[in-house]
């Protein structure tokens, strides 16, 4: 598969697969939600969809690279797409 529009929701991703649980902030997971990889329940609770589960597994092999774009980024060093904009893309 090939993976484009790599954005900050993508570690969440990885994270949600690998433990059911993310840190990731409310409109980031409201963004996942939007793009049909994830759904709510009613107390907020995350879970995967068929195209979530599928993005985040082709997205494992290049954890490291998303987790160290989402360091630079928050640091102001490398810009990341997040939910209201790209920056980086794929």
């Amino acid at each position: 598969m090939s993976i484009k529009n790599v954005w900050a929701g993508d570690v969440a991703l990885i994270e949600l697969t690998r433990s059911g649980r993310t840190d990731a902030p409310g409109e980031i997971l409201a963004e996942l939600k939007h793009r049909g990889h994830l759904t709510l329940d009613k107390s907020g609770t995350p879970s995967l969809t068929g195209a979530g589960v599928k993005r985040a597994e082709a997205l494992k092999p290049c954890e490291a690279n998303l987790r160290a774009m989402a360091v630079n980024a928050s640091t102001g060093r490398a810009p990341l797409m997040t939910a209201s904009g790209s920056g980086l893309r794929g």
